[in-house]
């Protein structure tokens, strides 16, 4: 369980600045520090490193990611770990966190949930709505009409940033992740991809989501969708170094992208980012909030 605090933070640089924070922290953080010493390290880690998320993580997080981490990966396979939005964590989910093992779409799919639930629980960041992993395929195999009352309860364009998981499926031994972000604030559709100078992009992704986009307005609004959407490669995004990680690095797109941060996480990062998804995920709650 998490709480959050909000406090101010006041740093010099020419003048006085005073700005917001937002610093959630866990109770089993609280059972080892006071909350003087923790505010003060958080400050101290902001100030120092420039890779603020990684930093924060590694200093203040790492004794509770790893007893959590442990504890996680010495779980039996069927072992129910966590069980929120509809979803069950077992053993066997949260395992597919170690090492370089290909990370399943139980986990992805909770995490999308973590970052739904966040974001639309915290009137500074922009409202989320995701869809399910196999809603990509549904609508490049079979069409708008096969996905159209997936919307059924819900506005698309009542948000800001919607997450399309998307997982690509080549072989059995050859499954790829990659994410689509719809940006209805920017009108942007960005396809993010871990492995770009290998697969050099999906253009098929750009233009069938945003055929869905406009077949989405036409027939929830009755009206065709007016706005210019720039579809495009996110040739910036950070790159994996080998052909495991790229669900890890799916779930840190979303995460970064949902919170207006720049990604600053590389492929040396993820055995730590791995650590961190597992902690969030067995907590029920993100890091940052």
């Amino acid at each position: 369980m998490c709480i959050t605090i909000v406090f101010l933070l006041t740093k010099k640089c020419g003048c006085c600045c005073i700005q917001f924070s937002v610093l959630p922290i866990s109770f089993l953080v609280l059972k080892y520090y006071n909350l003087t010493e923790v505010l003060l390290h958080f400050c101290r880690v902001q100030e120092e490193c420039m890779h603020e998320d990684i930093a924060f993580t590694l200093k203040l997080y790492k004794a509770d990611i790893d007893n959590t981490y442990d504890k996680a990966m010495s779980a039996g396979e069927e072992e129910k770990l966590v069980e929120k939005f509809g979803i069950s964590i077992t053993g066997k989910d949260i395992q597919s966190l170690y090492g370089t093992e290909w990370l399943n779409d139980q986990c992805i799919l909770f995490y999308m949930h973590l970052i739904q639930e966040r974001n639309n629980n915290n009137a500074n960041l922009p409202k989320v709505h995701f869809f399910h992993t196999g809603f990509y395929d549904h609508v490049v195999k079979n069409g708008y009409e096969s996905v159209r009352r997936w919307t059924k309860q819900h506005d698309l364009f009542k948000y800001d940033i919607i997450l399309v998981p998307i997982n690509l499926v080549a072989t059995k031994r050859m499954e790829h992740w990659t994410l689509a972000v719809l940006d209805n604030k920017k009108h942007k559709i960005l396809y993010f991809d871990s492995l770009l100078k290998k697969t050099r992009g999906n253009k098929q992704a750009l233009v069938a989501l945003l055929g869905y986009l406009k077949d989405e307005h036409q027939d929830k609004k009755n009206v065709p969708l007016l706005e210019n959407y720039e579809a495009e490669i996110a040739k910036e995004a950070p790159q994996q170094g080998n052909m495991d990680d790229c669900g890890v690095f799916v779930c840190l797109f979303a995460e970064y992208y949902c919170r207006n941060a720049e990604m600053t996480f590389s492929q040396n990062d993820i055995q730590m980012m791995r650590r961190k998804i597992v902690f969030e995920i067995m907590q029920e709650c993100l890091i940052h909030q």
